[in-house]
């Protein structure tokens, strides 16, 4: 892969880069490519692969493919939620990529016993919600607005003789408002979760945290 990359350092004529991204949330899943190129291709064997963390689901990207189609190269990247489909010297349009996806769908009917297979060799994972951690993170973002808008406006009314003096004024009262507004929000919003939090601490079983300790060192 290495070897791959290397080959177009320096080189402005290829067509490396050059192309067209899309990212599918609704139309491809993340389990269902990733059985189907499995069954097809073999192991993973992007860069994306290559150098993220090994036995580790703290990744952005958890795998990828590089695929030669004729003269353009696909390449496939796996999320949490989403898959990244990349098409290299290949400028693709909206119907294109419909097509694509429709096509690929299709495919998966034709593969079927080869992706069973490959389901079958997956690790299955029990997903823990931990509302605790959820409302914390959501206090801190609220402090957060808080703390960063602690000092007080800088409002010196200018002159409201001439159309400029006017626009500076009323673009003044705008951002003072929008400040009042975003600090009424949080303050609201702690108020009302801070207890919350103290009771997903103190008694987690009453706010659906479930703990299960045969999980919790594999997941983050």
């Amino acid at each position: 892969m290495l070897e791959f990359v290397g080959q177009f350092k320096g080189d402005s004529s290829s067509d490396f880069g050059k192309g067209s991204l899309l990212v599918f949330r609704k139309h491809l899943s993340p389990l269902a490519v990733y059985k189907y190129l499995v069954g097809r291709f073999g192991p993973p064997n992007g860069f994306q692969t290559f150098i993220k963390k090994q036995n580790d689901s703290d990744n952005l990207i958890h795998w990828d493919f590089v695929i030669m189609a004729g003269e353009h190269r696909i390449w496939f990247q796996g999320g949490n939620r989403d898959v990244h489909v990349g098409i290299t010297g290949k400028k693709m349009r909206p119907t294109e990529w419909v097509k694509f996806a429709t096509n690929l769908n299709a495919d998966f009917g034709r593969c079927g016993s080869e992706m069973a297979t490959v389901g079958k060799r997956l690790q299955k994972w029990t997903i823990v919600s931990n509302r605790f951690a959820l409302i914390a993170d959501a206090c801190a973002e609220h402090h957060e607005v808080l703390v960063d808008n602690q000092e007080l406006p800088s409002f010196t009314p200018p002159k409201r003789t001439t159309e400029r003096g006017i626009k500076r004024y009323v673009k003044q009262i705008k951002g003072i408002g929008e400040r009042a507004t975003r600090i009424f929000n949080s303050s609201i919003c702690l108020d009302l979760l801070t207890p919350v939090l103290a009771e997903c601490y103190i008694s987690p079983e009453h706010c659906g945290v479930v703990w299960c300790c045969s999980v919790s060192s594999s997941f983050r």
